[in-house]
Protein backbone atom coordinates (compact mmCIF):
# COMPACT_ATOMS: atom_id res chain seq x y z
CA UNK A 1 0.00 0.00 0.00
CA UNK A 2 1.37 3.61 -1.03
CA UNK A 3 -0.08 6.89 -0.15
CA UNK A 4 1.06 10.13 -1.98
CA UNK A 5 -0.64 13.31 -1.28
CA UNK A 6 0.22 16.01 -3.66
CA UNK A 7 0.16 19.89 -3.21
CA UNK A 8 -0.89 21.02 -6.64
CA UNK A 9 -3.77 23.52 -6.28
CA UNK A 10 -6.22 22.68 -9.26
CA UNK A 11 -9.40 23.84 -9.43
CA UNK A 12 -12.40 22.67 -9.18
CA UNK A 13 -16.11 22.00 -7.40
CA UNK A 14 -16.64 21.09 -3.83
CA UNK A 15 -18.67 20.02 -1.51
CA UNK A 16 -20.27 17.13 -3.11
CA UNK A 17 -23.09 15.05 -0.72
CA UNK A 18 -21.54 12.12 0.42
CA UNK A 19 -24.41 9.52 -1.44
CA UNK A 20 -23.62 11.06 -4.91
CA UNK A 21 -20.01 10.03 -4.76
CA UNK A 22 -21.04 6.58 -6.70
CA UNK A 23 -21.53 5.03 -10.21
CA UNK A 24 -17.92 5.11 -10.92
CA UNK A 25 -17.04 2.11 -13.49
CA UNK A 26 -13.95 1.37 -14.47
CA UNK A 27 -14.47 -0.51 -17.70
CA UNK A 28 -12.17 -4.05 -17.74
CA UNK A 29 -12.92 -5.68 -21.12
CA UNK A 30 -11.67 -8.29 -23.21
CA UNK A 31 -8.70 -6.81 -24.25
CA UNK A 32 -7.71 -6.20 -20.41
CA UNK A 33 -9.08 -9.89 -19.45
CA UNK A 34 -5.92 -11.56 -20.78
CA UNK A 35 -3.15 -9.13 -19.79
CA UNK A 36 -0.13 -10.57 -18.87
CA UNK A 37 0.89 -7.67 -16.45
CA UNK A 38 -0.55 -4.81 -13.99
CA UNK A 39 -1.99 -1.04 -16.52
CA UNK A 40 0.01 1.03 -13.82
CA UNK A 41 -2.09 4.24 -15.54
CA UNK A 42 -5.54 5.83 -14.19
CA UNK A 43 -7.53 8.76 -13.95
CA UNK A 44 -9.03 10.31 -11.14
CA UNK A 45 -12.17 11.88 -11.28
CA UNK A 46 -12.85 15.03 -10.22
CA UNK A 47 -16.30 16.56 -8.72
CA UNK A 48 -16.67 19.37 -11.58
CA UNK A 49 -16.09 15.82 -14.38
CA UNK A 50 -12.44 17.27 -14.79
CA UNK A 51 -10.41 13.60 -15.03
CA UNK A 52 -6.37 13.92 -13.42
CA UNK A 53 -4.18 11.48 -15.29
CA UNK A 54 -1.56 9.36 -13.28
CA UNK A 55 0.51 7.47 -15.92
CA UNK A 56 -1.91 8.02 -18.72
CA UNK A 57 -2.34 10.75 -21.05
CA UNK A 58 -4.11 13.64 -20.27
CA UNK A 59 -7.63 14.05 -21.59
CA UNK A 60 -9.11 16.84 -23.22
CA UNK A 61 -12.94 17.12 -23.49
CA UNK A 62 -14.52 16.40 -25.90
CA UNK A 63 -17.42 18.71 -27.89
CA UNK A 64 -15.88 21.85 -26.05
CA UNK A 65 -18.54 22.46 -23.71
CA UNK A 66 -20.03 21.38 -20.59
CA UNK A 67 -23.04 19.30 -21.46
CA UNK A 68 -26.05 22.06 -21.14
CA UNK A 69 -27.65 21.44 -18.04
CA UNK A 70 -30.83 22.57 -15.64
CA UNK A 71 -28.41 23.95 -12.81
CA UNK A 72 -25.30 26.12 -12.94
CA UNK A 73 -23.20 23.70 -11.75
CA UNK A 74 -23.64 20.39 -12.57
CA UNK A 75 -23.14 17.52 -10.22
CA UNK A 76 -21.00 14.48 -11.54
CA UNK A 77 -21.80 11.26 -9.97
CA UNK A 78 -20.26 8.84 -12.40
CA UNK A 79 -17.66 7.87 -14.94
CA UNK A 80 -16.69 5.49 -17.10
CA UNK A 81 -13.45 4.96 -19.87
CA UNK A 82 -13.18 3.61 -23.11
CA UNK A 83 -11.25 -0.24 -22.88
CA UNK A 84 -8.68 1.57 -25.33
CA UNK A 85 -7.93 4.22 -23.41
CA UNK A 86 -9.32 7.11 -25.25
CA UNK A 87 -12.33 8.45 -24.25
CA UNK A 88 -14.07 8.84 -20.58
CA UNK A 89 -18.15 9.34 -20.60
CA UNK A 90 -19.45 11.37 -17.08
CA UNK A 91 -22.81 11.64 -16.16
CA UNK A 92 -25.01 14.39 -13.93
CA UNK A 93 -27.46 13.46 -11.51
CA UNK A 94 -29.92 15.21 -14.10
CA UNK A 95 -28.52 12.55 -16.96
CA UNK A 96 -26.83 14.70 -18.96
CA UNK A 97 -23.40 13.47 -20.12
CA UNK A 98 -19.82 14.73 -20.43
CA UNK A 99 -17.32 13.85 -23.13
CA UNK A 100 -13.55 14.07 -23.31
CA UNK A 101 -10.99 12.45 -25.98
CA UNK A 102 -12.41 10.33 -28.42
CA UNK A 103 -15.97 9.31 -26.69
CA UNK A 104 -19.11 9.70 -28.50
CA UNK A 105 -22.26 10.90 -27.69
CA UNK A 106 -25.42 8.64 -28.40
CA UNK A 107 -28.06 10.36 -26.37
CA UNK A 108 -28.32 10.61 -22.34
CA UNK A 109 -31.82 11.33 -20.08
CA UNK A 110 -31.57 15.28 -19.88
CA UNK A 111 -35.04 16.26 -19.95
CA UNK A 112 -36.43 13.19 -19.81
CA UNK A 113 -38.42 12.51 -17.14
CA UNK A 114 -36.84 9.36 -14.43
CA UNK A 115 -37.30 8.93 -10.80
CA UNK A 116 -35.02 9.71 -8.21
CA UNK A 117 -31.69 10.84 -9.86
CA UNK A 118 -28.46 9.56 -11.94
CA UNK A 119 -26.04 7.47 -10.33
CA UNK A 120 -23.87 5.63 -12.86
CA UNK A 121 -22.70 4.86 -16.24
CA UNK A 122 -21.74 1.86 -17.81
CA UNK A 123 -19.69 1.47 -21.65
CA UNK A 124 -20.11 -1.12 -24.08
CA UNK A 125 -17.11 -3.42 -24.53
CA UNK A 126 -16.72 -1.69 -28.48
CA UNK A 127 -17.39 2.00 -26.64
CA UNK A 128 -20.20 2.38 -29.03
CA UNK A 129 -22.75 2.87 -26.23
CA UNK A 130 -23.61 2.74 -22.54
CA UNK A 131 -26.65 2.59 -20.07
CA UNK A 132 -27.28 5.20 -17.72
CA UNK A 133 -28.95 4.02 -14.23
CA UNK A 134 -31.13 6.36 -11.87
CA UNK A 135 -30.85 6.29 -7.57
CA UNK A 136 -34.44 4.14 -7.95
CA UNK A 137 -33.20 1.23 -10.15
CA UNK A 138 -34.22 2.53 -13.42
CA UNK A 139 -31.84 1.46 -16.13
CA UNK A 140 -31.39 3.37 -20.06
CA UNK A 141 -29.66 2.02 -22.32
CA UNK A 142 -27.95 4.05 -25.48
CA UNK A 143 -26.29 2.87 -28.86
CA UNK A 144 -25.45 -0.57 -28.66
CA UNK A 145 -26.41 -1.19 -24.73
CA UNK A 146 -29.24 -3.57 -24.93
CA UNK A 147 -31.56 -3.42 -22.07
CA UNK A 148 -31.72 -6.33 -19.61
CA UNK A 149 -33.78 -5.45 -17.08
CA UNK A 150 -33.84 -3.12 -13.87
CA UNK A 151 -34.98 -2.84 -10.03
CA UNK A 152 -37.54 0.36 -11.21
CA UNK A 153 -40.57 -0.58 -9.49
CA UNK A 154 -39.37 -3.28 -7.31
CA UNK A 155 -38.39 -3.14 -3.47
CA UNK A 156 -34.75 -1.59 -3.18
CA UNK A 157 -33.05 -1.44 0.62
CA UNK A 158 -30.96 1.53 -0.25
CA UNK A 159 -30.73 3.46 -3.51
CA UNK A 160 -29.05 2.07 -6.49
CA UNK A 161 -25.60 4.07 -6.23
CA UNK A 162 -24.24 2.58 -9.88
CA UNK A 163 -24.26 0.17 -12.75
CA UNK A 164 -21.09 -2.16 -14.11
CA UNK A 165 -21.31 -3.69 -16.91
CA UNK A 166 -20.13 -8.24 -17.84
CA UNK A 167 -16.92 -7.92 -20.33
CA UNK A 168 -18.83 -9.20 -22.77
CA UNK A 169 -21.61 -6.43 -22.56
CA UNK A 170 -24.06 -9.37 -22.68
CA UNK A 171 -25.51 -7.58 -18.76
CA UNK A 172 -24.56 -5.38 -15.98
CA UNK A 173 -25.04 -5.61 -12.42
CA UNK A 174 -26.77 -2.69 -10.31
CA UNK A 175 -25.43 -2.88 -6.71
CA UNK A 176 -27.43 -0.46 -3.52
CA UNK A 177 -25.80 1.45 -0.83
CA UNK A 178 -27.57 -1.23 1.43
CA UNK A 179 -24.80 -3.66 -0.20
CA UNK A 180 -27.46 -5.45 -2.58
CA UNK A 181 -26.26 -6.71 -5.97
CA UNK A 182 -28.54 -7.23 -8.82
CA UNK A 183 -27.70 -9.08 -11.78
CA UNK A 184 -29.39 -9.24 -15.26
CA UNK A 185 -28.46 -10.68 -18.81
CA UNK A 186 -25.60 -12.61 -18.01
CA UNK A 187 -23.97 -11.43 -15.57
CA UNK A 188 -23.73 -13.79 -12.57
CA UNK A 189 -24.79 -13.65 -8.97
CA UNK A 190 -22.27 -14.23 -6.83
CA UNK A 191 -23.51 -13.13 -3.14
CA UNK A 192 -23.69 -9.03 -1.41
CA UNK A 193 -23.31 -7.68 1.66
CA UNK A 194 -27.15 -6.89 1.44
CA UNK A 195 -28.60 -7.81 4.55
CA UNK A 196 -25.16 -6.98 6.34
CA UNK A 197 -24.69 -4.18 8.88
CA UNK A 198 -22.09 -1.97 6.91
CA UNK A 199 -19.98 1.17 8.70
CA UNK A 200 -20.65 3.04 5.04
CA UNK A 201 -22.80 2.62 2.73
CA UNK A 202 -21.66 0.81 -0.81
CA UNK A 203 -20.00 3.66 -3.10
CA UNK A 204 -18.18 1.08 -5.54
CA UNK A 205 -18.09 -2.37 -7.49
CA UNK A 206 -16.17 -3.69 -9.94
CA UNK A 207 -15.92 -6.77 -11.53
CA UNK A 208 -13.11 -9.01 -11.91
CA UNK A 209 -11.50 -9.21 -15.71
CA UNK A 210 -13.59 -12.56 -16.29
CA UNK A 211 -17.01 -11.66 -14.81
CA UNK A 212 -16.57 -14.72 -12.63
CA UNK A 213 -16.61 -12.32 -9.52
CA UNK A 214 -16.65 -8.89 -8.14
CA UNK A 215 -15.66 -6.70 -4.96
CA UNK A 216 -17.91 -4.02 -3.30
CA UNK A 217 -16.38 -1.12 -1.42
CA UNK A 218 -17.95 1.23 1.43
CA UNK A 219 -17.65 5.20 1.85
CA UNK A 220 -15.35 3.43 4.76
CA UNK A 221 -13.01 1.79 2.99
CA UNK A 222 -13.96 -1.51 3.37
CA UNK A 223 -13.71 -3.94 0.53
CA UNK A 224 -15.88 -7.30 0.08
CA UNK A 225 -14.73 -9.53 -2.59
CA UNK A 226 -16.96 -12.56 -4.06
CA UNK A 227 -16.67 -15.21 -6.68
CA UNK A 228 -12.93 -15.15 -7.82
CA UNK A 229 -12.28 -11.44 -6.28
CA UNK A 230 -9.69 -11.88 -3.85
CA UNK A 231 -9.65 -9.49 -0.75
CA UNK A 232 -6.31 -8.10 -0.71
CA UNK A 233 -6.45 -5.52 2.30
CA UNK A 234 -8.22 -2.41 2.70
CA UNK A 235 -8.34 1.25 4.17
CA UNK A 236 -11.23 0.26 6.66
CA UNK A 237 -11.18 2.19 9.65
CA UNK A 238 -8.46 4.85 8.29
CA UNK A 239 -8.11 7.87 10.77
CA UNK A 240 -10.52 10.67 8.73
CA UNK A 241 -13.21 7.98 8.09
CA UNK A 242 -14.73 8.00 11.22
CA UNK A 243 -18.96 8.79 11.35
CA UNK A 244 -17.71 11.92 11.52
CA UNK A 245 -15.88 11.52 8.07
CA UNK A 246 -13.34 14.51 6.82
CA UNK A 247 -13.24 12.01 3.82
CA UNK A 248 -14.61 8.53 2.17
CA UNK A 249 -13.92 6.49 0.16
CA UNK A 250 -15.47 7.40 -3.62
CA UNK A 251 -13.46 5.07 -6.14
CA UNK A 252 -12.03 1.53 -6.81
CA UNK A 253 -10.00 -0.05 -9.32
CA UNK A 254 -9.22 -3.42 -10.08
CA UNK A 255 -5.67 -3.99 -11.47
CA UNK A 256 -6.04 -5.55 -15.51
CA UNK A 257 -4.93 -9.05 -14.22
CA UNK A 258 -7.52 -9.10 -11.20
CA UNK A 259 -5.15 -9.54 -8.62
CA UNK A 260 -4.43 -6.28 -7.38
CA UNK A 261 -6.54 -3.17 -7.11
CA UNK A 262 -6.64 0.70 -5.94
CA UNK A 263 -8.93 2.60 -2.93
CA UNK A 264 -9.44 6.46 -3.97
CA UNK A 265 -10.63 8.83 -1.34
CA UNK A 266 -12.75 11.70 -1.88
CA UNK A 267 -9.47 14.00 -1.02
CA UNK A 268 -7.63 12.52 -3.85
CA UNK A 269 -5.68 9.78 -1.92
CA UNK A 270 -4.53 6.60 -3.87
CA UNK A 271 -3.62 3.29 -2.10
CA UNK A 272 -2.67 0.35 -4.09
CA UNK A 273 -2.66 -3.24 -2.84
CA UNK A 274 -1.59 -6.36 -4.98
CA UNK A 275 -0.07 -6.08 -8.59
CA UNK A 276 -2.17 -2.62 -9.25
CA UNK A 277 0.87 0.02 -9.11
CA UNK A 278 0.82 3.06 -7.80
CA UNK A 279 1.20 5.73 -10.51
CA UNK A 280 0.53 9.06 -8.38
CA UNK A 281 -2.69 10.53 -6.18
CA UNK A 282 -3.79 14.39 -5.69
CA UNK A 283 -5.47 15.83 -2.60
CA UNK A 284 -7.01 19.40 -2.56
CA UNK A 285 -10.73 19.00 -0.99
CA UNK A 286 -10.91 22.60 -0.54
CA UNK A 287 -11.05 23.33 -4.37
CA UNK A 288 -12.51 19.67 -5.35
CA UNK A 289 -13.44 16.06 -4.29
CA UNK A 290 -12.38 13.13 -5.91
CA UNK A 291 -15.42 10.82 -7.00
CA UNK A 292 -13.89 8.26 -8.23
CA UNK A 293 -11.28 6.07 -10.54
CA UNK A 294 -11.45 5.17 -14.23
CA UNK A 295 -8.82 3.39 -16.61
Amino acid sequence: MKRLISALMMAGISGLASLLCVGLQAVTGPAMAGAATASAGYYLIGGSGQPYAFGLPTMVMAGGDVPSTTSAYPTFVGAAADPSGNGIWEVTTEGAIERWGSALSYGDMLGNKFNGYMTGIAITPDAKGYWQVASDGGVFAFGDAKFYGSMSGSYVAGPVTGISATPDGGGYWLYSSDGGVYAFGDAKFFGSMGGVTLAGGIESFQPTPDGQGYWEMGSDGGVFAFGDASYLSSEAGLPGTAPEWSFQFTGFLSSTTGNGYAQVSSDGGVFAFGDQPFSGSHSNPAWEEIIGVVR
